[in-house]
């Protein structure tokens, strides 16, 4: 079975066409992709700024580091003057 020129001819504009058809539609699939991906990056930025921060550290010398300031724990004869379970956190004079 051969193919004269204006079978061959038509054959390749029509699948020169559903190649073209093809591209568009998966163009807008990628679109479509690309939107949603950049909707889940945002929700995840957005937990991220929901989620608290855990900024307490502890120093070398076992005092805590909250904000990146040191907060002295009391002593009395090098020893806290509570037992650690039942320290409260440093209280920061800044409001005062």
């Amino acid at each position: 079975m051969t193919m004269n020129t204006e079978e061959l001819k038509k054959n390749f504009d029509d699948q020169l066409a559903q190649t073209e058809k093809q591209i568009n539609e998966l163009e807008a699939n990628l679109a479509k992709a690309r939107e949603y991906r950049t909707k889940l990056q945002g929700g995840l930025e957005t937990l991220s700024l929901l989620e608290p921060k855990d900024e307490i550290e502890e120093s070398i010398n076992g005092n805590q580091i909250i904000d990146g300031v040191e907060h002295v724990k009391p002593m009395i004869d090098g020893e806290p003057s509570c037992p650690e379970d039942e320290q409260e956190p440093p209280h920061s004079v800044a409001h005062l």
